[in-house]
C-alpha cells in the first residue's frame, strides 16, 4: 500500500515538475496522461523516444515530455523501467480525442514490437 502510494505522489510530482520545467504551470481542469514504459529491449530508448516525440503537435496537448528513466529508477512492483511520458492535455475531451487521434493510433501501432509492458495514470490538475 505505502508503495503504490509512494508512485502516485511520485507520478503527480513528474507531473508537475514537467510543467514547471516547460516554463507554464498546468491551468485547473488540465488532464496529465503519464505513461510508464518497459521496452523489450532497453536500447531501443531512443527510437521509443523518436516515435513519441510525433506526438507533440496533436491537438489539444498543452505540453508533451518524454525521456529516459532515472538510471536505477523502479515502478512500485520493483521492476526498472526505460522511459517516461507526460502528456499535459487541455480537458478531458482533448484526452479522448488525443487517444483516438490517426496518428497516435499510428505512432501507438509502430511502438508496439519495442515494448514490453506500460503503466498509464491520468490526472485532472486542480
Amino acid at each position: 500500500m505505502m508503495r503504490r502510494f509512494m508512485l502516485v505522489l511520485l507520478c503527480l510530482s513528474i507531473g508537475w515538475w514537467g510543467t514547471a520545467w516547460s516554463g507554464s504551470l498546468a491551468k485547473s481542469g488540465q488532464l496529465k496522461h503519464v505513461v510508464i514504459v518497459w521496452l523489450k529491449q532497453p536500447d531501443q530508448v531512443g527510437r521509443f523516444m523518436a516515435l513519441s516525440k510525433r506526438l507533440v503537435d496533436l491537438p489539444g496537448v498543452v505540453d508533451y515530455s518524454v525521456g529516459p528513466a532515472r538510471p536505477g529508477e523502479e515502478h512500485a512492483d520493483g521492476e526498472p523501467f526505460q522511459v517516461g511520458v507526460v502528456v499535459t492535455l487541455e480537458n478531458r475531451q482533448a484526452l479522448y480525442d488525443y487517444m483516438r487521434h490517426p496518428k497516435h493510433l499510428e505512432v501507438i501501432e509502430a511502438m508496439q514490437p519495442l515494448v514490453d509492458r506500460i503503466t498509464v495514470y491520468d490526472f485532472i490538475t486542480r
